[in-house]
């Protein structure tokens, strides 16, 4: 009895179809999982073999397979599947058969010589078919298929139908027979219209010039059914434009490109345009609008600046961008402009894709910013000093105090707070340190140790601390020994002090001093 799938499951022992292919490492891997299964087999099987079964799950699983079989394994035991694949292959005679419950399996090349067709209607048709494994007469594995499910498949090729020219029709009964792709050609006229009634036409299958099975239409019923896109409108050019009676009509995105605008703004002025149906570029039926309509409804934004790429443009002696743009060349964050400009002139412009946009010059831009641009810059920890007082970010400044992130944030509304630039140069708001050790003090007493690091046991320790220091200062350079002194007196008992000192003086390990200024 043999093992097949159906095309729908996952193909277990293809190896010529497998998207997941196993390694000796792989198995290698899975040695402690895989010496239990042998051992399981080895109570029903006395022969088996290691090697026999690694060279099996080589040649027929994938990864994926011997997974799910483990997994199956240690969960209920069962060994259905490793049974299964140290069973025999069937054997194939010279012909490429073998027959196996009363079904004739044989392999690409074999079936195609079978059934007098060439071997790529078998190759395509392959995943309709049941398939397993095999081997061949030279002794390597290949897929096996149902002759019986082949033969069903590639049956419209053993059919004695005409076969199309180059041009994509055949000539049957006085009737001209073409595929979709052939009459858009010839009519040229989208797929659409076409696939919308295809019910409605006549159909009939015939060989395309590839050789390939298609469904072939009736020229007539196109005509007669499409009659209405065959109608003598005006074709456009390549650039997507027709010149009739002195006026020059284009579809919106011809007008788009053409006017440097975006669709949406043509799109809103279209209405008030005169339009009519044309045949596009791709030969599909199409809105046209008159030129000089579009000109005159969009007249306000033809004439406005157009920026580059950047975001500029130089409007007399001043340089404008968009916010975004402003942004970026100022390293501020949008919303920081936008709290900005409110006094600054504006000038409505075009982007490099024609979308309407509000300008502003960087000159006012760069002065009503000026607190921002000229504020002060935190070092890598996230601090500052200003007037002998330091500030600090929300989460940094939680860690030194040993509180939560968001008890700070919710006690720091009466809290000193200033904007200024983080070690990245962005815009972020800041915190004073003694107020928040203020609206804090509560929650600070609960978490200061017991025995708190006394000042002269620091003291004592003061040539250990600054080799510690210089260690520590080789990862991280802006690392303050005013930093380290408060941290270890406000978060370190004088027992945990004296250890991580000791650990230093045996080894020149710093792993708790740099855990302790994370």
């Amino acid at each position: 009895m043999f093992t097949y799938c159906s095309s729908t499951t996952k193909e277990r022992f293809m190896i010529n179809i497998k998207k997941t292919s196993l390694s000796r490492e792989d198995l290698v891997k899975q040695a402690p999982r895989l010496v239990a299964v042998l051992r399981a087999l080895r109570k029903t099987h006395r022969d088996i073999t290691s090697d026999s079964l690694w060279e099996n799950i080589l040649q027929r699983w994938s990864a994926n397979d011997l997974e799910r079989a483990l997994k199956r394994f240690e969960k209920s035991g069962k060994l259905d599947e490793f049974k299964k694949l140290l069973e025999p292959l069937p054997q194939a005679d010279k012909s490429g058969f073998f027959v196996a419950d009363g079904e004739a399996w044989g392999t690409v090349s074999a079936i195609a010589a079978k059934l007098e067709i060439g071997g790529k209607p078998v190759a395509r048709n392959r995943k309709k078919c049941r398939h397993l494994m095999g081997r061949v007469n030279q002794g390597n594995h290949v897929v096996f298929y149902s002759l019986s499910d082949m033969e069903k498949a590639c049956a419209v090729f053993k059919q004695d139908l005409p076969k199309a020219g180059k041009d994509g029709f055949i000539s049957l009964e006085n009737e001209e027979w073409g595929t979709l792709y052939a009459i858009c050609e010839s009519l040229k006229i989208g797929r659409k219209p076409i696939e919308k009634k295809a019910r409605e036409l006549r159909q009939r299958v015939a060989f395309d010039r590839s050789g390939r099975p298609q469904t072939f239409y009736a020229l007539s019923d196109v005509r007669e059914t499409c009659a209405s896109l065959l109608k003598k409108f005006p074709q456009a050019k390549s650039n997507g434009f027709f010149k009739i009676d002195g006026e020059v009509w284009g579809t919106v995105p011809s007008l788009s490109r053409k006017l440097r605008l975006c669709s949406q703004c043509i799109y809103k002025h279209a209405p008030t345009c005169r339009s009519r149906t044309g045949i596009d570029p791709r030969g599909a039926q199409a809105a046209f609008y008159a030129l000089s309509d579009i000109k005159r409804a969009c007249k306000g934004l033809l004439n406005a600046p157009l920026a580059d790429r950047t975001g500029f443009f130089k409007h007399g002696r001043e340089i404008w961008g968009t916010k975004i743009a402003l942004a970026k060349r100022l390293g501020l964050h949008r919303q920081r402009i936008a709290e900005k400009i409110g006094s600054c002139r504006k000038l409505v412009g075009k982007t490099n894709k024609g979308r309407p946009v509000t300008f502003y010059p960087l000159s006012d831009v760069t002065k009503a910013c000026s607190d921002y641009l000229n504020a002060p810059q935190a070092n890598r920890t996230g601090y500052f000093k200003l007037g002998g007082e330091t500030w600090g970010l929300r989460i940094p400044l939680a860690k030194l105090l040993g509180v939560n992130a968001q008890t700070v944030t919710k006690r720091a509304s009466s809290c000193r707070k200033l904007y200024a630039k983080t070690h990245v140069g962005r815009l972020e708001l800041f915190y004073s340190l003694s107020d928040l050790q203020r609206v804090c003090a509560d929650l600070i007493a609960k978490k200061r140790p017991a025995h708190p690091v006394a000042k002269a046991v620091l003291t004592s320790h003061a040539p250990v601390m600054a080799k510690v220091l210089k260690v520590l200062r080789k990862k991280r350079k802006d690392i303050v020994s005013d930093d380290l002194w408060k941290a270890i007196t406000t978060r370190w008992t004088e027992q945990r002090f004296t250890s991580a000192v000791a650990a230093f003086k045996q080894s020149g390990s710093t792993s708790a001093f740099t855990k302790l200024l994370r």
